[in-house]
C-alpha cells in the first residue's frame, strides 16, 4: 500500500493532475549589493544555505573552493578559478495577475523604475526592496506542482507560502512561486530537487551533477536531499556502500544513455572516480555550508582510502579517466595531483592520525608522485621531509629500494636553517654524503648571488646534480589546511590528582583527535602545564620528531618558532558544568619568538591556583581532596584548552 502511494506521488511530478500552485523558472543576477527585489528581509531564512545558486557552467562554475585549499594548490588550475562568493538570490512569489515583468511591462513600468515603490496597494504578493532588483527573464512554461509536496519537501518554500494573504488565496488562480537561476543549465539541477520531494531520490549520474542538484535543494532547504546527495557521492568513490548510503544513487542505472555510458566508463577504473570528483572540486560545498563540514572529511578520506588501494600503478589510468586532472602534464602528473589534493598538504596530514595512517599505506609509486607533485602545499620544505620519515618508519622494507628515487625530490635547498644545518646531516637513513652537505650549504647561501651560483654549478659538474631537486626545485605552495583549526587537548583529572602532593610537576596535554604530538615546520608540538608555589604555568614544548631516527647520541641545538594561539579553559559554576571561558591565552609568533628544540617558552604562574582549605572537602580518610586547587578549570574530569595554528 505504501508503495503504491509512493509511486502515485512520484508520478505527479510535473503534472497538471491535482496541480494547485505552479513553480516559474527565472534568471536572476542582482546588482551586487546582496539585496533583492521580490524578497523583504523578513522573509528570507536565516541558514548557512541562503545564497541563491549561481551559474555553474563551464570550468568556473558556481562555489568557491573548499576553505581548506591552499594558495598554492591553484597554481595549475588559473583557468578554473571560481568567481566571487555567490551572492544570495531569491524565491519571490506572485500569483498569476501580477506575474513579475510581464505585469510591469504591461502597466508601462518598468522594472527599474517599480523597484523602488513600495508594496503594491493591492497585496499582490510581492515586496519591493529599496535596491535596485534583479533582471529576471523566465526560462520554459510554470512547472505544475502541489502543494502537499512542496510545502513538506521545503522549508523554504514553505516560509514564502506562509506570507500568502487571504486574498492572494482566494484570487482563483493557482498561486505561482518563482525559483532563481544563475544560468539556463541551473534547470535541469532545480528540476531534479524539485522532482526529489516527490520520488525521495536524486537522478543525477556523475559527480558534478550531485554537487549541482545538492547545491539548489541546500538553497530550497529540500529536506533529505543533501544528505541523499552526499550519500550518493560517497557511493561513488567507494563501491560497497550500504543500502542507506547508496540510495541516492540508486536512479543512475536509469538515467540517459550519455550519462550510462559516462558511469561505464568511470567503473573501468578505480580511480576513476576520484579523478571525477577531483575534477569537479570547484562545485564542492565550503564547510560552512549545509552539511559541508562533514562532507568534506567524508569524501576526502574515501578517495584517500581509494588511493592507498589502487595508486600503485595507476599513473596512467588515472590521466586516462579525466583529462582534468592531468593538466597536461601526463598520468604521472595526474596522479601527484590527485594524490595532493586527497592529502591537503604536509603539516595537516601529520597532525591528523587517520590521514597520516592513510599516507603511510601507500605504495612507494604513490609517495613518489606525491613528494614529486607541485601541488603538494606545507608550510616548510622540513615538513615534506618529515612526511618521507614517516612514511620510511612504516615501511622500511618498501622504503630500501625506493630510497634513492623518494630522498631525491626532497627539495633540500627549501629548508630552513634550523633543518639543513641542525638536523639534515645527522639522519642516517638520509642518502646525502657529509662532503655534498658541505657543498649545499654553500650553494644555498648563494642564494641572490647568481655569479656565484654559477661558478658553483660549474665546480659541482661531474660530481653533483646541481637540476635535481635538492638543488633547482622551487618552493612548495605555501599553506595548511588546518589554519586556525581548533585542536582540543586535555590533561586528565587523575593525572593531576597523582602529582598533587609534589611540590613541583610538570605535565603534557593529550589532544582530542588522538596525535601524540602536532606538527609545524617539521617538529613536534604539544601542550605543558608546570605547577610550582601554587600557580600552574603554561608552556609550548617543542621537540624533534622521533621518525627522523636521529641517534641518541646526536643532539644538535637548533632554534625553531612558529605561529600559534594556545588557550586554557575555565568553566563555570561550583562544579565545572557551567560554560566555557578562556582563563588563559597566549599568541606565540614566528616572527619574533625562538624556542631550543628539545624545549619550551611560555609563561610561569599563568594559572592561579585555589588555596588548599584548612577544613576543606574531605575523603574517606580525611585527607584534602587533592583536585581541590583545580576548582573551575575541571570540566568532565579534565583539564581543557586549545591550539590552533594562525
Amino acid at each position: 500500500m505504501a508503495s503504491a502511494v509512493s509511486s502515485y506521488v512520484a508520478s505527479l511530478f510535473g503534472s497538471e493532475e491535482l496541480a494547485d500552485c505552479c513553480v516559474a523558472f527565472c534568471l536572476a543576477r542582482g546588482d551586487g549589493t546582496g539585496a533583492a527585489a521580490g524578497v523583504s528581509e523578513k522573509a528570507k531564512p536565516a541558514t548557512a544555505a541562503a545564497s541563491g545558486p549561481q551559474s555553474a557552467s563551464g570550468d568556473g562554475a558556481s562555489g568557491q573552493p573548499s576553505s581548506s585549499a591552499l594558495p598554492g594548490l591553484a597554481r595549475d588550475d588559473a583557468a578554473q578559478a571560481p568567481p566571487a562568493k555567490r551572492r544570495r538570490a531569491p524565491i519571490v512569489f506572485s500569483l498569476p495577475h501580477l506575474r513579475g515583468v510581464d505585469a510591469l511591462a504591461a502597466a508601462g513600468a518598468s522594472p527599474e523604475t517599480t523597484a523602488s515603490a513600495p508594496q503594491n496597494a493591492r497585496g499582490a504578493g510581492r515586496l519591493l526592496s529599496a535596491s535596485a532588483p534583479p533582471r529576471v527573464g523566465r526560462l520554459g512554461d510554470p512547472l505544475p506542482a502541489h502543494r502537499v509536496a512542496l510545502f513538506a519537501g521545503s522549508a523554504r518554500l514553505r516560509a514564502q507560502a506562509e506570507r500568502w494573504t487571504a486574498e492572494q488565496q482566494q484570487a482563483g488562480s493557482k498561486p505561482e512561486l518563482r525559483v532563481p537561476l544563475g544560468s539556463p543549465e541551473d534547470l535541469s539541477h532545480a528540476l531534479s530537487a524539485l522532482r526529489f520531494m516527490y520520488t525521495g531520490k536524486v537522478d543525477c549520474s556523475s559527480a558534478a551533477q550531485l554537487l549541482q542538484v545538492r547545491r539548489h535543494s541546500a538553497y530550497l532547504l529540500v529536506e533529505g536531499c543533501v544528505a541523499a546527495c552526499d550519500a550518493a557521492l560517497l557511493a561513488r568513490v567507494l563501491p560497497g556502500m550500504s543500502p542507506q548510503q547508496a540510495e541516492g544513487a540508486s536512479s543512475s542505472s536509469s538515467s540517459s544513455s550519455s550519462s550510462s555510458s559516462s558511469s561505464s566508463s568511470s567503473s573501468n577504473s578505480p580511480l576513476a572516480p576520484v579523478a571525477e570528483l577531483f575534477a569537479c572540486r570547484h562545485r564542492l560545498p565550503e564547510p560552512a555550508e549545509l552539511g559541508g563540514g562533514a562532507l568534506m572529511p567524508a569524501l576526502l578520506r574515501a578517495c584517500r582510502q581509494q588511493l592507498v588501494l589502487h595508486s600503485g600503478g595507476a599513473a596512467a589510468v588515472v590521466g586516462a579517466a579525466g583529462q582534468s586532472a592531468s593538466g597536461g602534464s601526463g598520468g604521472s602528473g595526474s596522479l601527484g595531483k590527485l594524490l595532493a589534493w586527497a592529502f591537503r598538504d604536509a603539516p595537516s596530514l601529520l597532525c591528523d592520525p587517520d590521514t597520516r595512517q592513510q599516507m603511510e599505506a601507500l605504495p612507494a609509486a604513490a609517495m613518489e608522485a606525491l613528494l614529486g607533485s607541485d601541488s603538494f602545499a606545507t608550510d616548510d620544505e622540513a615538513t615534506v621531509l618529515l612526511v618521507l620519515a614517516h612514511w620510511r618508519a612504516a615501511n622500511e622494507a618498501a622504503f630500501a629500494p625506493a630510497c634513492d628515487r623518494l630522498c631525491g625530490l626532497v627539495r633540500l635547498s627549501q629548508l630552513p636553517e634550523d633543518y639543513l644545518h641542525g638536523m639534515l646531516p645527522f639522519i642516517p637513513w638520509f642518502p646525502l654524503s657529509r662532503e655534498e652537505h658541505a657543498f649545499l650549504c654553500q650553494y644555498v647561501s648563494a642564494a641572490g648571488q647568481p655569479n656565484k651560483r654559477a661558478r658553483l654549478k660549474e665546480a659541482a659538474e661531474g660530481r653533483y646534480d646541481t637540476t635535481s631537486p635538492w638543488y633547482a626545485a622551487d618552493a612548495r605552495p605555501c599553506g595548511r589546511s588546518d589554519f586556525n583549526h581548533l585542536y582540543g587537548w586535555h590533561i586528565k583529572q587523575a593525572d593531576l590528582a597523582k602529582v598533587a602532593d609534589q611540590t613541583v610537576v610538570a605535565l603534557y596535554g593529550s589532544f582530542d583527535n588522538g596525535a601524540a604530538d602536532l606538527v609545524s615546520r617539521g617538529f613536534e608540538w604539544l601542550p605543558s602545564i608546570e605547577v610550582e608555589d601554587g600557580a600552574a604555568g603554561i608552556f609550548f614544548w617543542c621537540s624533534t620528531p622521533a621518525a627522523l631516527g636521529l641517534p641518541t647520541s646526536v643532539v644538535p641545538i637548533s632554534l625553531t618558532s612558529t605561529s600559534a594561539r594556545l588557550v586554557v579553559h575555565r568553566w563555570a559554576g561550583e562544579d565545572g558544568g557551567g560554560s566555557q571561558q578562556e582563563a588563559f591565552s597566549m599568541r606565540y609568533s614566528r616572527d619574533s619568538e625562538y624556542v631550543k628544540v628539545g624545549g619550551d617558552w611560555g609563561q610561569p604562574f599563568a594559572l592561579p591556583l585555589a588555596t588548599p582549605p584548612d577544613v576543606g572537602p574531605q575523603g574517606g580518610d580525611g585527607a584534602v581532596d587533592p583536585l581541590h586547587r583545580w576548582r573551575g578549570y575541571l570540566h568532565e574530569g579534565k583539564l581543557t584548552g586549545s591550539l590552533e595554528f594562525a
